[in-house]
This record gives C-alpha cells, structure tokens and sequence, in this order.
C-alpha cells in the first residue's frame, strides 16, 4: 500500500494483458495508484530450483 502514500507510482510489468483478462485477485497494486507503466525486458527469477546433494 506504499502506492497509495507517493506521489507518483510507475508500475514495472512482465505482460500487458488487456482489461478483464485477470482475476482482479491477482493485481498486488489498483491502477488507481499507478501513473506510469514500463514493460520490463527481461524475465524476473525470483525462485531458485536447488537440489540437495547426495551424502
């Protein structure tokens, strides 16, 4: 909810979808917040895959 305490807010995206495509459940921060979109260019990987090594 930090959106709605500045000024400005420029929301970085993987995907533009159009309107409705979404479940509204899934969005982290309402379009009425955010005055500015980016399409990032490259793919976030936030999770790891780690394999635990055999003893």
């Amino acid at each position: 909810m930090m959106a709605a305490a500045g000024k400005v807010t420029i929301a970085e995206v993987e995907q533009l979808v159009e309107t409705g495509s979404i479940n509204p459940d899934h969005v982290h921060t309402p379009g009425i917040y955010v005055q500015g979109i980016i399409k990032g260019k490259q793919e976030k990987r936030i999770e790891r895959l780690i394999f635990r090594q055999e003893v």
